[in-house]
This record gives C-alpha cells, structure tokens and sequence, in this order.
C-alpha cells in the first residue's frame, strides 16, 4: 500500500475525481463502512474503532480495545469481527455487547438488518445469529476455508478460499451449493439484485485478476475487468462497478471502476 497517505478517502460516484482525504496518518485502517453522516473504520492496530463525518474533520474513537477486521452497520449499532468473537456496539457509544463468543478465526461479517452473518476460517462454518442476540444458527459446515461474505433476501453467499469456489445457501439454512467453481485466489464478493459480482486475486506481480459476475442462480461468469493487480474489495453503486486494487508493491495501490 502507499504509506505517503494513510487514511480515509472519498470521491464523487459515478465518475471518481482527485479524493478528498477525510482522515490522515492511520495506522492500519482496513474495514470501513458509511451511513447518511458518518464514516466509520477499524484498526486492528490501535484496537479502535472510529468515525469521522462524511465531510471530514477530525476523527473521534467509538470504542478502544476491539480488533476490527470485519465491520458493518446498521441504523443504530456498529458490529465487528474480533477474530474470535462477534461483537457489537452502539453508534453513540457505551459499553460493547457480544453477540458470539468463543470463535476460531472469524474476519468476515455481513449483515441484512435482522442478522449477523459471519464464516469461521478456523471450524469451516458459516452461521448466522440475530442482531439482537441469541444462539447462532449454522447455515453450512465442513466448507474450506470459507472467507468474504454476503446476502441477499434468499441466499447466503462465501467464498472457499482453499477450494476455489464460491457458494450458497438458504439464509435459514439447507444444501450448499457452488455458484462458481475453479476460483483462483478469490477475494471481494458483492450481490446487486440477481447478479455475484467477485474478485479473483490473481498472482502476486503477474497482474493477472479478474473482476467477474455472474448470475446468482449460477451459469457462465463474465469478465468486466482483467488485467488487474490484486484487486481485493468491491461493491457495486448504480450502474458501475468499484473496487480496490491493493497492488504488488509500495505505491502500487488504486481505486478502479467500470460499467457493470
């Protein structure tokens, strides 16, 4: 990454512009998330979680002592993966709540307003447990590796980072079943309507990632970006395609977009 600016930025959507910088001179900001005012961010490094409005100024901690790899909002509460543990917090602050306790590598979260949910590297599972709080329910067992995740109204989606696949199932629950098979280093995953957008890595140096989608009832990828370097994250916003090349080297980093 480019260590000559470490912090928050933002541009104009559809088309970005130079980025405004909205926080500077972090240590290690790697999940971040938006509502109508705030942005919000963790560091895994100085254990906080912060926020800064979306204007920019000066950021304030919302809670120390966290390990925040993972993070989503919601209108009221903030939620995080704490490697071992999913936790949440208020967005105005106060004493944080654990939802699951005693996990085994937990870094990827997402949620749909009614529930957390959330894949375990370690015991090969993916689980869901209310926002509220309660016993998580597990939606599918024995997968490999399984990382990035999302949702939509039917269907849980993740990414088997060992077997190159990336999967589905009932948000309750039931058989998992591979959406894409033969996934190459897969990264960023991201549903809009009936359509997976993902990331495939690619190779260290070989500038060889894809950006692909496909239908989610499965069928034949498609390619919207290759040629790309590491590209990690990405989301869609109207009718275009964002996401983050994390790069191969120092100052090798960029933001790329493109029509879905």
């Amino acid at each position: 990454r480019d260590t000559s600016v470490t912090g928050v930025q933002t541009c104009a959507l559809p088309i970005c512009g130079t980025p405004a910088t909205l926080a500077s001179d972090l240590d290690f900001p790697i999940s971040i998330a938006v509502d109508s005012t705030k942005v919000y961010w963790g560091d895994p490094l100085t254990t906080e979680i912060l926020w800064v409005p979306k204007a920019g100024g000066t950021p304030t901690p919302l809670f120390d002592e966290a390990a925040p790899w993972g993070l989503v909002i919601d209108q009221d509460w903030v939620y995080w993966a704490d490697g071992d543990a999913i936790k949440k917090v208020a967005k105005t602050g106060g004493t944080p709540v654990t939802l699951v306790p005693a996990l085994d590598t937990t870094l990827y979260l997402t949620t749909d307003g009614d529930h957390v949910y959330y894949t375990d590297e370690g015991t090969g599972e993916v689980a869901r447990v209310a926002v509220g709080g309660g016993t998580p329910d597990r939606i599918a067992s024995a997968q490999a590796f399984p990382q990035e995740i999302a949702v939509d109204s039917q269907n849980v989606y993740w990414h088997n980072r060992d077997s190159g696949t990336t999967m589905k199932a009932p948000l309750a629950g039931g058989e998992a079943t591979p959406v894409v098979t033969n996934l190459a280093s897969p990264a960023g995953i991201w549903v809009d309507q009936d359509m997976l957008y993902y990331a495939s890595a690619g190779d260290i140096g070989m500038s060889n990632g894809r950006i692909m989608k496909v239908p989610t009832s499965g069928g034949t990828p498609s390619t919207i970006a290759q040629g790309q370097d590491m590209p990690w994250k990405l989301m869609t916003h109207q009718d275009r395609v964002y996401w983050i090349n994390s790069g191969s080297g120092e100052g090798k980093g960029s933001l790329m977009s493109a029509p879905k």
